[in-house]
């Protein structure tokens, strides 16, 4: 298609070496900071224009707000506000220390800080959020600062603050709240002895101190810190007794159990040349590996007859019986009993009342070595807890000459008690009235 004004190259007009212009002139148009507002200004009105034009902008960028505050939503319920926590503003010079205290929720309890002030928390002080009483262990959070600063600079001004102290309650990570007609009482402690000075409240919805009373200044003298020393356990002394007046040595016992006594009686003696001497003596059963029980083994008795039976002298006092007979079978069977001859006894009778000293001897005997047992393991057991104890005190003794390495911590300087209560969790401060 044929234009009706076609352009050509006659229609431009092309300056070569075109001189520049005055720097003056240069300067006049670099106005950087003119050029970044209206850049500013387009992109604002891009984005509103984008929200008129194109609604899928729109409902994407209302997804993604929404998804925000869910999120910053469920770490809020989750987690304690770092303001709940930490309400103090850290300080270059002075960033407070943490106490973490867990106490039983249901006893009063009371603490010192390191610079001497004094907290007193009854029992039953805290509640949750819905304002259920809580019990079992909770966890104290309370930190101070002396001439700490306000939360704000505007609120800082003019009001001289003498210090403050944060005090915050939480249970499995939740934070708790004071109980009603509960409070807890702090004594906080200033070298400062004024009584000048009131108590603030931070409001942490508006981030400002609300008065909300007056201390009470109770004077204190210096006073003697010093801890006392630790003293060693009564019972540690054992551990330097001799071994053998502590520990009786276990001893076996001397007597062995005596066996029932029971007799053999022969048919044709002049058959067994070495029974010639023990013919009528009586025997004393001894338990022995391979010795068969007389009674159990049906040895005894006048329907147990055996066709023969061989001694054989192991020892002085130790035998050794072989009875051998032919069973059912045609076979021969045997026994072996070992036994000693009770010489002493020359009647049945006699053999008895022998058996019932010896094993009356043989059960003394017995208690006795069960007594002893007894009391090793009874002195096992007082070592033990003695090495307990004395490691206990060597650890306190270390905490004690630690404490007193430091001879600044022995003296409680002379000072005020600037007492006062609160009915709540969070920060507290003592200020004077700004001028």
């Amino acid at each position: 298609m044929k234009r009706e004004n076609p352009v050509s190259m006659s229609d431009y007009k092309i300056n070569i070496d075109k001189p520049l212009p005055d720097p003056k002139i240069i300067d006049r148009h670099k106005d950087f900071d003119g050029l970044y507002d209206q850049y500013q200004v387009t992109r604002r009105f891009d984005f509103w224009r984008n929200i008129y034009r194109k609604p899928i902008y729109f409902a994407s960028v209302a997804a993604s707000a929404a998804i925000i505050f869910l999120v910053f939503e469920a770490v809020n319920e989750e987690l304690p506000s770092e303001k709940s926590v930490s309400v103090l503003p850290p300080l270059a010079a002075n960033d407070p220390a943490l106490l973490i205290l867990k106490v039983n929720a249901s006893a009063p309890f009371s603490f010192e800080s390191a610079s001497c002030s004094q907290v007193q928390i009854p029992a039953d002080a805290f509640t949750d959020i819905n304002g259920n009483l809580v019990s079992g262990e909770v966890e104290i959070y309370y930190r101070e600062q002396l001439a700490a600063t306000s939360l704000t600079e505007e609120t800082a001004t003019g009001d001289h603050p003498l210090g403050m102290v944060e005090i915050s309650g939480f249970q499995n990570g939740k934070p708790l709240k004071l109980s009603e007609n509960k409070a807890i009482e702090v004594a906080f402690f200033s070298l400062d002895t004024s009584d000048d000075y009131q108590v603030y409240t931070l409001n942490e919805k508006q981030d400002e101190w609300i008065l909300s009373g007056n201390d009470q200044v109770l004077l204190a003298e210096a006073t003697n810190r010093i801890l006392p020393k630790p003293e060693r356990p009564a019972s540690t002394y054992i551990l330097e007794q001799p071994e053998d007046r502590l520990i009786p040595k276990s001893v076996e016992t001397i007597v062995p159990k005596p066996g029932k006594p029971f007799g053999i009686k022969i048919k044709n003696p002049e058959d067994f040349a070495e029974f010639r001497n023990y013919e009528k003596i009586y025997w004393e059963y001894l338990q022995r590996p391979g010795s068969a029980n007389p009674w159990e083994e049906g040895l005894l008795g006048e329907n147990s007859p055996w066709n023969d039976v061989r001694v054989r002298k192991i020892s002085a006092r130790e035998y050794e019986l072989r009875f051998a007979r032919l069973n059912a079978s045609g076979g021969i069977s045997t026994q072996t009993v070992f036994a000693t001859p009770m010489f002493e006894a020359k009647s049945k009778e006699a053999a008895d009342e022998l058996y019932r000293e010896r094993y009356l001897a043989w059960e003394n005997a017995k208690k006795a070595r069960e007594q002893q047992a007894e009391e090793r393991r009874q002195d096992q057991e007082k070592m033990a807890a003695a090495e307990r104890d004395y490691r206990a005190y060597q650890q306190k003794l270390k905490e004690w000459e630690s404490a007193m390495a430091d001879t600044a911590n022995t003296v409680s300087p002379k000072g005020a008690y600037h007492k006062f209560s609160v009915s709540q969790t969070g920060a507290f401060k003592l200020a004077k009235d700004k001028p």
